[in-house]
């Protein structure tokens, strides 16, 4: 029989196309008719990037280059300026783009993309406007349409748009179906129906098309414009919102497409903020009964998110009500995706609900985990219903990934990423409220932690649900930390865990991260809901940029209060810590929980200390009291991380991750008769107030160790870093930020006969360590060849790395510290291996068991926490032995690399490359040294050299 349609794009392969390819091919889209992206930046033209070739002849009126919302936009001044482009017709077609309106037009109407001809005879019209009118804060897309005889016209006018706000809108004409649709940010937000079949009258009467104006009322744009493109067919909404993404696809994108996104990161409150275009928060509602009765215990239970921090739902009276909009009524294609840890337990006596969106057998739908523990997608309403479930249940005690597509008539579910199981039914639009963990009655709550949950209105391919499960990206590489048993964990309550460390680690009890930018309130992201209100009238702090983020600036009058309670008042340990930028040093309190009438042998106090320009740290035990002060003759206006700690017995102040020697005090910490409000910028006496900025304090109520304190300070970097990737001259810079700076020296009476430049003669330190393990190194010719590193810094606990490449089985120094604390070499009586030596630690000498001494090169490191000595050679443990002692001693003295200083006499001279040497002052987990031998989570980049 004889095919009775339309047949479009026919093609023919010589090979079996993949099912991954047959859905490409189906989500394919052809390109625009025309496309100006705005990125010129400079010039009076706009290039069409579509390869079409309709370029803009040279503005008219001049509009201004500026910052776009994706690279450059064009800013027009409202009463001269717009852009010409040839006349594009088209039957079917699209047209959007960004605008930002700075005001709205008082005398004309104006438009994004002008390509209408009015006249007041209906039938002489022609072409299509994306549009304001006068005075107008809706956008009008107007098409005029024709079935060859008579002219009609389809307009479609959105909801009310603000100025100063960036708006992404599309209008789409469809002339098999006469239906015309105009999206803002990428949601409908109005339709109309013409006739079908009929098409785009074309335009003749003018021999060009403008925008940023409309000759309709000669009105000129106000404001920017960016990114406008034009199709000759209708584009669908998914289409509309990838271009809107700057091509992205849905999930993955940098502005983000989902129409409700809800990542529960705030950490604090009964709100929960959606984070699309389209906000719209949510309610949270903690029971009387129950695991958890409050919202900040909620909060809290939730830090163990699967990306930073989820809401925790204890199954027996908690729920989220997100409410409703006209931008969640889901058309007939949508998709749903959640992060779930499922604790419920499987045979419960009824199912429990993860989303719900319904009017009982009327319209919407839920998503619930039923009695048994499998997943399932259900309507339920007069005319038809799905009921879809997993094809195998799911664990108590372990994440998932769960998602649900609708499109047409089928639902898809989607378990970690892979598609589970499908049906076909029908789907009402509803008008109801979302629900989460609940519905809103007392019934079919759900036990779990819940984060990341997303709603789209469209559906998902398999692929861009890959991408969602993987948080956006084509894979995820890496994570925050690691759970207790090394696995990658991207959670909040592990964000301040070193990767691989089996040390004691709880989130802070109080964090206060000052990123609200404004209001008088510095919410508190730990859970435990203390609040800090800044001060009224002139006593108030500013909003200001901080180290992270943002910060509160103090003027040397202000000051914030928090309402004393036991989470802010540790008693046998605690670790107080901030980022603090000092206009002057002024004897301030930056952080004081004591009385009101001061007293040091109560409570606890960070501070900086006027007569040294330093900082100090004090706790008081009601007797008496214990500080430890930092180092001193700091600078104004620069960013200091400031740590104090009490361990029980011990006070302590760190500095940039530096630590200071213990000050004995016998706990606990006494808080009688302390403040009722503890104070950030204040001593609790209503004086002593700071003159600076401070930012991210965080109360834990244990001692953070060593380690701990470098993670917070820079995630655990190094206090000496030198790369050797110089090239030339005799300075080895440091890299970790602390200008432990190097000279290197080369006396010429070995092999080399200077230090030289990478690209220079051979025989010379740099040019015969060009090809480093990463980018260059330096070559030591086992003579008299060496880097001094001036230091005064103290490392009770230690970690030393570097990459080498020796034949030499002697022995040989890699680096050390002039005649004490500590020795890093190879050879000697362990010929070929590699030796690490602690002064002060027993046993002191510590060697591997396998040689390096092979002409290739290898990445040796050894690190000593207080308790344990360990070697590593290419990232595997090859010898550890248990031992103590203090190893701090070093004074003033120099460390080397290359060489060894015995008593002031240079020997034992290394014979090889050295490159990337690393100093940290703590012992780091294996883990870690993974981590520093693979230089990341993965690297791209030659094995050795440049790339």
């Amino acid at each position: 029989g004889y095919f009775n349609g339309s047949i479009d794009e026919v093609r023919i392969y010589n090979r079996a196309l993949s099912p991954k390819e047959v859905r490409d091919l189906y989500n394919w889209a052809p390109g625009p008719t025309a496309y100006w992206n705005f990125d010129e930046k400079t010039g009076t033209n706009l290039y069409d990037r579509s390869g079409n070739g309709n370029n803009s002849t040279a503005f008219t009126g001049s509009p201004a280059w500026v910052s776009g919302k994706y690279g450059g936009a064009l800013d027009f001044n409202g009463t001269t300026g717009n852009v010409t482009v040839p006349v594009i017709n088209s039957k079917s077609i699209t047209v959007e783009g960004w605008f930002y309106r700075d005001v709205l037009d008082t005398t004309n109407a104006d438009a994004i993309f002008g390509g209408w001809y009015w006249v007041s005879d209906g039938q002489l019209r022609q072409g299509y406007d994306l549009r304001f009118f006068i005075n107008q804060s809706t956008l009008n897309w107007i098409v005029e349409t024709t079935n060859g005889s008579t002219v009609s016209e389809v307009a479609v006018t959105s909801s009310a748009l603000n100025t100063g706000v960036w708006y992404h809108a599309a209008g789409t004409y469809d002339s098999t179906s006469g239906k015309s649709y105009l999206y803002i940010n990428g949601v409908l937000s109005g339709s109309a129906t013409g006739t079908a079949g009929n098409t785009i009258v074309p335009q003749t009467q003018y021999t060009d098309m403008r925008i940023g104006y409309s000759r309709v009322n000669n009105g000129y744009f106000d404001g920017k414009i960016d990114d406008v493109r034009i199709y000759n067919y209708p584009r669908t909404q998914k289409q509309i919102v990838e271009d809107m993404n700057a091509s992205h696809s849905a999930p993955g994108s940098p502005v983000g497409s989902a129409v409700g996104y809800w990542k529960f990161d705030e950490g604090y409150g009964s709100t929960t903020y959606d984070s699309s275009v389209n906000p719209l928060n949510g309610t949270l509602s903690i029971g009387a009964t129950g695991s958890q009765t409050t919202v900040a215990q909620a909060r809290t239970n939730g830090n163990a998110g699967k990306f930073n921090k989820g809401i925790s739902f204890d199954g027996t009276d908690d729920q989220l009500n997100m409410g409703y909009n006209s931008k969640l009524n889901l058309p007939n294609d949508f998709t749903l995706s959640f992060w779930v840890y499922n604790r419920k337990a499987s045979g419960t006596t009824e199912p429990k609900l993860l989303l719900y969106h319904e009017v009982y057998l009327t319209s919407g739908f839920r998503v619930w985990i039923n009695n048994n523990n499998y997943f399932q997608f259900m309507t339920n309403q007069s005319g038809g219903n799905i009921s879809i479930t997993s094809s195998a249940p799911l664990n108590q005690g372990q994440w998932y990934h769960l998602a649900v597509t609708y499109s047409g008539t089928t639902a898809t579910l989607y378990i970690n990423g892979k598609a589970n199981n499908s049906g076909t039914g029908t789907y009402v639009a509803s008008g109801a409220n979302y629900y989460l963990a609940g519905m809103g009655d007392s019934r079919y709550y759900y036990d779990a932690i819940v984060d990341e949950v997303k709603i789209y209105n469209s559906a998902l391919t398999e692929d861009e649900v890959k991408l969602d499960y993987n948080h956006g990206g084509a894979l995820v590489m890496g994570a925050t930390s690691t759970d207790s048993s090394g696995n990658p964990d991207n959670s909040s309550a592990r964000e301040y865990c070193i990767p691989g460390d089996t040390t004691s680690c709880s989130a802070p009890v109080a964090e206060w991260k000052m990123d609200e930018k404004t209001g008088t309130n510095a919410y508190d992201t730990s859970g435990n809901g203390n609040t800090a209100v800044l001060a009224p009238g002139s006593n108030q702090p500013t909003w200001s940029t901080g180290k992270i983020g943002s910060s509160l600036s103090f003027d040397g009058g202000d000051y914030t209060t928090i309402t004393n309670n036991s989470t802010l008042q540790p008693t046998s340990a605690i670790t107080v810590e901030a980022w603090v930028k000092m206009n002057s040093f002024t004897d301030s309190w930056l952080i004081s929980n004591q009385k009101s009438t001061y007293d040091a042998n109560f409570g606890y106090e960070l501070r900086e200390d006027t007569p040294t320009n330093g900082f100090l740290f004090r706790v008081g035990n009601g007797t008496t009291s214990s500080s430890r002060a930092s180092a001193t003759g700091l600078s104004t206006g620069v960013w200091y991380h400031v740590v104090g700690v009490f361990d029980g017995s011990n006070t302590f102040i760190y500095l940039n991750g530096v630590g200071s020697t213990g000050g004995a005090l016998t706990g606990p910490i006494d808080y009688t008769g302390v403040a009722s409000s503890m104070y950030i910028g204040q001593r609790s006496d209503n004086a002593f107030r700071t003159n600076g900025y401070i930012d991210n304090v965080r109360i834990f109520n244990y001692a953070r160790t060593p380690a701990q304190i470098a993670w917070d300070y820079n995630r655990g970097g190094p206090v000496g870093w030198w790369k050797m990737d110089e090239c030339q001259g005799t300075t080895a810079n440091d890299s970790s930020g602390n200008g432990n700076t190097g000279t290197i020296t080369e006396p010429g009476l070995g092999s080399n006969v200077g230090v030289g430049t990478c690209t220079g003669s051979s025989g010379t330190m740099w040019k015969d360590g060009a090809t480093g393990k990463f980018n260059s190194s330096l070559e030591f010719d086992g003579t008299d060849d060496r880097v001094s590193i001036p230091t005064s810094v103290s490392l009770p606990k230690i970690t030393v790395s570097a990459w080498i490449k020796t034949s030499t089985s002697t022995e040989q120094y890699i680096t050390e510290r002039s005649n004490s604390s500590y020795y890093f070499a190879t050879g000697g009586a362990a010929a070929g291996k590699v030796c690490f030596y602690l002064a002060g630690a027993s046993p002191s000498w510590l060697c591997s068991s396998n040689r390096v001494d092979d002409g290739s090169w290898h990445h040796v490191v050894g690190t000593y926490d207080g308790t344990n000595k360990i070697v590593y050679v290419d990232g595997k443990n090859v010898a550890s032995i248990g031992g103590s002692g203090d190893i701090s001693s070093g004074g003033s003295n120099a460390i080397n690399i290359g060489v060894r200083n015995n008593a002031g006499s240079y020997v034992n001279y290394f014979n090889g490359q050295i490159d990337d040497v690393k100093i940290y002052n703590y012992g780091m987990t294996p883990t870690q040294i993974k981590t520093l031998y693979n230089d990341g989570a993965v690297r791209f980049g030659p094995a050795t050299g440049s790339p």
